[in-house]
C-alpha cells in the first residue's frame, strides 16, 4: 500500500513547462518563473497566473531540461509530460536539492516504461489514478474515461 509522504517545505518557485510541463517549485521569498518553449503553452500559463492568483510567477521562456540550468536549486519538481524525451529526468533529478521531491506524470506506454525503470533506479511510490466525468448519453448520463495517469513520487536521498 502506497503511504503518505511528510510535505517538502518549499523554498523556491520555478515552473518550467515543455509539452507536458516541468514544475519546479519552491517559496514566493525568490521571484517564482516558468519556463515553456511553445508560444502556445507561454500564453497557457500567463492565463492560469493571472486566473490563479499568482501575479509574481514570472516566465522564462525555454525549453526542458536546458531551461533548468539558470534556476536556483529547487526543493521539488513536478514533470507534467516528456519524461521519455532524453535528460528531463536526469536533469531535474540533478537540479533536485537532497531532501527534495520529484514527481512525474505519465500517460503513454512509454512514458509509464521510462517511470517505471527510473523507480528501481531511485526508488519512490507509482500511484495510476483513473478519472471519469459524467457526460450525457441520449437521454441518460454515462461515465466517460479520462486517459489514466501514473505518477511517480520519489524523494532525493539526503
Amino acid at each position: 500500500r502506497g503511504e503518505f509522504h511528510e510535505p517538502v517545505p518549499v523554498r523556491q518557485l520555478h515552473a518550467i513547462h515543455r509539452v507536458g510541463g516541468v514544475g519546479v517549485f519552491g517559496d514566493d521569498a525568490v521571484q517564482p518563473g516558468a519556463a515553456q518553449g511553445q508560444a502556445g503553452g507561454q500564453t497557457l500559463i500567463e492565463h492560469n497566473r493571472d486566473a490563479l492568483g499568482v501575479p509574481g510567477l514570472q516566465l522564462v521562456r525555454g525549453t526542458a531540461p536546458a531551461a533548468l540550468s539558470d534556476l536556483e536549486t529547487p526543493d521539488a519538481i513536478f514533470i507534467g509530460g516528456g519524461v521519455t524525451r532524453d535528460g528531463v529526468l536526469d536533469t531535474c533529478w540533478q537540479h533536485l536539492r537532497p531532501g527534495g521531491r520529484l514527481v512525474a506524470n505519465a500517460v503513454t506506454l512509454q512514458s509509464e516504461m521510462t517511470l517505471m525503470a527510473w523507480r528501481a533506479q531511485h526508488g519512490g511510490e507509482l500511484t495510476r489514478l483513473h478519472v471519469a466525468q459524467a457526460q450525457p448519453l441520449g437521454e441518460f448520463d454515462t461515465w466517460r474515461q479520462a486517459l489514466p495517469i501514473t505518477l511517480l513520487d520519489v524523494i532525493k536521498p539526503l
